[in-house]
């Protein structure tokens, strides 16, 4: 709504312009009217109008002198001259003293609406300038007066969207065009923090506290920035209903942000969701399954046993969605009773090993990731050769075959299971062979088949290709080869052989 203001010593026609506004309609109202400078003076202090329409000829203050006076005090409003004379030198003078424009009484109702129209968008300009400045003051805690943010914010609720990064760059024009498809019209969104080089605030008032479309924003922000953004996360805050809340919010965010940075893909999280006090229920549970087992685990040396428990505790992350502040916690003091148990290497003597975990928790992009990562520092600062050669044979065996059937669509090589249980390739070997009689490659292979086999069933409409895809074959005609290899028919066939028999 553009607040417009009459200033004329002339009752009659303040009483006409009112009903000239009415007439032309649209987002238009007259919110006061004055009949001499000082009044005026007042009303603006109280009112706030977005645009002054001032009588030039008036009792002892003139109308240019008001428009000075306005000008001088207030940046925010648009003056425009009215007179009732077709005089060139007093719309000059009106011009020189940055009068918006100048228009000759008796009223046209084309011109007028023709003048608003064009002064609308030069309204919102300095309307955005002012909230921005007052939520700029109102960041700080510095004084904001009631009426100026009653005047210049009356939505309905107000979110705070906190993008966390490093050196977040923002797009500002994709901002812009992605909160327009899920804004309306009456809602706004305001960047209140662009110098900040870890997190950017985004203010938004809606008229409605139903945060879907601040989701899909979010969601969107993430989709669609590019990797230069670094954008981490994006965290969204409990609705509030008064603009002077502002500061507090955004400090306890600033604060807590780091206990809402997850590892993984960037994500769009609910402050309110975020509950701190389930972290003592999480360690007490922690404590209660895994840590005499961890215990056990590092006092006999059964390095394998320690590396699958901290797997499962990190699945245990992973699925409640913990904080990297808390991961980053618990590896370290895990850390510690490693080293009771496995001195440091000498040449790790001096290392500091907290900022190593927290480099290793800051950088993996998955939770498996940051297993091996955080495993393989462990072994290379304190002394654990020859950990593994205490698990037995069959122990290993059920463990391969596990970790092949949960990973049966990728093209794992010998040298990946090695390294991912830090076994040698001759032990590998062996284990495969004494339990299965036939080597990795064809072990691995046989699964692949086996799986194919129950998908070409149970999923009949799925091409041969897609499926070789699926199952780690980059040759659809070798994994066609293949598979008759083993089972003696083509894909294809056995497909319709199983189908006959269905029927």
């Amino acid at each position: 709504m553009i607040r417009i203001m009459t200033v004329d010593d002339e009752p009659f026609f303040i009483s006409d312009f009112r009903d000239t506004i009415e007439r032309i309609g649209g987002d238009y109202q007259v919110i006061c009217e004055a009949y001499d400078a000082q009044d005026a003076l007042n009303k603006i202090k109280v009112y706030k109008p977005d645009i002054i329409f001032i009588d030039i000829k008036m009792p002892r203050v003139d109308g240019i002198s008001l428009l000075k006076k306005i000008r001088e005090q207030y940046a925010y409003i648009v003056p425009i001259i009215l007179s009732g004379y077709p005089d060139f030198s007093l719309a000059r003078e009106a011009l020189r003293a940055e009068a918006e424009d100048y228009l000759l009484k008796p009223i046209d109702k084309h011109k007028l609406s023709a003048v608003l129209k064009n002064k609308t968008e030069k309204v919102i300009s300095l309307r955005r300038k002012a909230q921005q400045e007052l939520l700029s003051s109102s960041l700080k805690n510095t004084l904001v007066t009631n009426d100026d943010l009653e005047v210049y914010f009356n939505y309905s609720c107000y979110y705070l969207l906190m993008i966390t990064g490093d050196s977040i760059d923002l797009d500002k024009n994709k901002l812009a065009s992605i909160t327009e498809c899920f804004l309306s019209d009456d809602e706004n969104y305001w960047i209140i923090n662009q110098t900040s080089e870890d997190n950017v605030l985004l203010l938004f008032g809606l008229n409605s506290t139903d945060k879907s479309a601040l989701k899909e924003i979010g969601a969107q922000l993430l989709q669609n920035s590019s990797p230069q953004a670094n954008i981490s996360s994006i965290i969204i805050s409990n609705p509030f209903f008064n603009i002077r809340s502002l500061n507090s919010i955004a400090e306890k965010m600033k604060a807590d942000k780091d206990l809402m940075k997850l590892l993984g893909e960037p994500l769009v999280t609910l402050f309110e969701g975020h509950n701190f006090s389930t972290q003592k229920e999480l360690y007490d549970m922690l404590r209660k399954e895994f840590e005499t087992k961890l215990h056990m685990a590092l006092w006999t040396h059964h390095w394998s046993n320690f590396r699958h428990l901290v797997s499962d505790v990190m699945k245990i992350f992973q699925e409640k969605k913990i904080s990297k502040v808390f991961i980053r916690k618990y590896l370290f003091r895990l850390t510690i009773d490693v080293e009771k148990n496995y001195p440091l290497l000498p040449r790790f003597m001096e290392l500091n090993i907290e900022s190593n975990i927290e480099r290793i928790v800051e950088k993996a992009t998955d939770f498996e990731v940051l297993t091996r990562e955080y495993i393989d520092f462990l072994m290379k600062v304190f002394d654990i050769d020859e950990a593994n050669e205490l698990a037995d044979d069959e122990q290993f065996m059920s463990l391969i075959e596990s970790y092949l059937q949960e990973n049966i669509t990728k093209n794992l090589s010998v040298n990946n299971i090695c390294k991912h249980f830090r076994i040698s390739q001759p032990k590998m070997n062996r284990i495969i062979k004494k339990y299965k009689n036939m080597s990795f490659v064809t072990y691995f292979t046989s699964l692949k088949i086996e799986k194919a086999k129950a998908i070409l069933i149970e999923q009949p409409q799925m091409p041969i290709n897609n499926l070789a895809y699926m199952l780690g074959f980059n040759d659809n005609l070798y994994f066609s080869k293949v598979f008759k290899k083993v089972t003696s028919y083509t894909p294809t066939q056995y497909r319709a052989l199983h189908g006959i028999k269905n029927k």
